[in-house]
Formats: C-alpha cells, sequence, structure tokens
C-alpha cells in the first residue's frame, strides 16, 4: 500500500493504517525517518484500542529511554489484556523490568495509562 493510501486510511481514522504509517516513520520505509510523526500515528492507533500501537508504543519508548512512557504503555497493554481474560505473562515481566529501572515516575505513569484505558474503553465500546 503505497504511502498516499496509508495516509487517506489514517486521516480516516483507519487504526491498521495509523499503525503502519506511524512503524513507516519509525523506520523511514517510504518516507523520512521523523519521530514525531510516528508517535503521532502510533498514539492515533493505540488510543483506539489497537494492540499492536499499544504495545510497539511501549517497546519505541523502551528503546529511546522514556521509561515513564514504556511503563505507562506497557501497564496500559498489561490491563487490556487482563480485562480481555487473555495471558498477561509477558507483559507483566516487561513490567517487572521497567520498574527495576531508576524511574521515580512509575506511580504517574500508571496514573497515565488509567486515564488513557478509561478514553480506550469508552472508544470500543462506542
Amino acid at each position: 500500500m503505497s504511502h498516499d493510501e496509508l495516509l487517506r486510511l489514517a486521516e480516516k481514522g483507519n487504526a491498521k493504517a495509523q499503525f503502519m504509517l506511524g512503524v513507516a516513520y519509525r523506520y523511514g520505509h517510504d518516507v523520512e525517518k521523523n519521530a514525531e510523526r510516528s508517535l503521532y500515528w502510533l498514539e492515533k492507533s493505540a488510543m483506539q484500542g489497537y494492540d499492536n500501537a499499544i504495545y510497539s508504543l511501549g517497546l519505541f519508548c523502551f528503546l529511546d529511554k522514556d521509561k515513564q512512557s514504556a511503563y505507562m504503555w506497557n501497564y496500559l497493554f498489561y490491563m487490556k489484556l487482563k480485562d480481555n481474560g487473555e495471558d498477561t505473562s509477558g507483559i507483566e515481566a516487561n513490567l517487572e523490568d521497567l520498574s527495576s529501572l531508576d524511574s521515580p515516575k512509575i506511580e504517574e505513569a500508571i496514573a497515565e495509562a488509567h486515564e488513557r484505558y478509561t478514553i480506550i474503553k469508552g472508544e470500543i465500546n462506542c
């Protein structure tokens, strides 16, 4: 799918297209690398409850050394998996690894995850 087609779908609210566009900007696939645009599209997708985007944001934030955001996205993914009755063991390991890092803002990350998850649940239930 071309960048223009992805962009058209993403602008219409297609979560998968938003995710794919975010990844394209992250790695420079058919577009110039752009961290800001990547984050924008990944967050739009994640806030619609798109699992790949939520998980990827946790990973990308970790790789970018943003421990607080990494914890928040991983915790949000944990809540979503748990609510759906899915296995949480892998994400629990991620959270344990992140909490062992010296991050004084874990409580804030958890609070933000709860706020965002409340929004996501509202989107999914509409």
